[in-house]
Formats: structure tokens, sequence, C-alpha cells
């Protein structure tokens, strides 16, 4: 069909997936000009990423990746003691948090995804601060020292809201518009 409308479909880079709750993921061989096209278990789509079991741990684990390589190569910033501790956090909330935070809205999370999330913040504002664990100090201290009023947990939940409320606004005449 493609072809009719000379549309080239590239087949080096055209994979297949099946979405599979299950975990037993079917098997599909899709011909492109002869040749069956590669079935993966997990891509990247649009900044997310897409897994065969639907969920979406993998890409959780992925943003933090992501956010952490940025928060990796500010250690610099981190260490200095010239810059202050307001100047980091807003480095912080620009540069590490909206890198981590891209796609959130879309995310089922279970327990342990939100613990995930809760152990990758408090390392980084940890790091902010220059304290270690071994300092015993109670996250909701260091929030507080950082004047992080909300959680990384939090702020997903607030976007979630957010997109829920704005696709509950849609009007049905915009499904149809396409």
């Amino acid at each position: 069909t493609s072809a009719r409308y000379e549309l080239l479909i590239n087949k080096q880079k055209a994979k297949t997936m099946t979405i599979e709750k299950s975990g037993n993921q079917q098997q599909l061989k899709i011909l492109l000009g002869g040749d069956a096209l590669e079935q993966v278990k997990e891509f990247v789509y649009l900044g997310g990423l897409i897994s065969q079991d639907g969920g979406c741990t993998a890409d959780v684990k992925r943003r933090i990746g992501l956010a952490s390589a940025v928060f990796g190569k500010l250690n610099r910033l981190w260490k200095s003691k010239n810059i202050a501790t307001s100047t980091k956090v807003k480095m912080y909330e620009t540069l590490v948090i909206p890198v981590f935070m891209y796609g959130s809205e879309c995310w089922t999370l279970r327990k342990e995804d939100e613990h995930r999330i809760e152990v990758a913040e408090m390392n980084w504002l940890r790091k902010i601060l220059r304290i270690t664990r071994l300092h015993r100090m109670r996250n909701e201290d260091i929030r507080n020292r950082l004047q992080q009023e909300f959680t990384l947990n939090d702020r997903i939940q607030k976007k979630r809201l957010s997109w829920f409320g704005h696709v509950t606004r849609m009007t049905e005449r915009r499904l149809h518009e396409g």
C-alpha cells in the first residue's frame, strides 16, 4: 500500500512488537518486500520506552538513568562550595527534573516504581547538600533544607491530573475531527 503512494519504509529501521500482559510474546512475521521485519521487546517512541509487557517500569528506569546522566555531568557544580545551595536547587529543577519528568503523565506507577523514583530523588538531593547516608539525616529534613515542598512522585501525580483534566474537557467532536 505504501508503494502506491510512493512512501518508502526503511527495512533496517522498521520493527514489530506485540504487547502482552502475560509475558508470552506472540511471534509475528510481517514481510516488507519479501524480508521479515525484526521483532523487538521494547523500543523508544517519542522519547518514551514502549515495552512488550505494556508497563512503564522500563521507561521509569530509563528516565532515572537519563536524569542521572545529566546530574552526573553537573558534578563539579554540586561539589562547589562557591555556589549557593539555592542556585544549585534552581539548576536541579531546570536541568535534571525536566529530563526525568518527560512523558511521566502517561505512567501507571506501581509501588516499586514510586520507591525507585524516591530513592533516585533523595540521592540527587543528598548530593546537592553534600550529605551522605552516613549522616543519618531524614529525607524530610533534607527536603526542608532544600525547600523541596513536592516530591517527584507528587509532581508526577500533578502532571497526570492536569493531563486528565485536559482530556476530559475535550469535546466528543474533537475526536472525530482528526
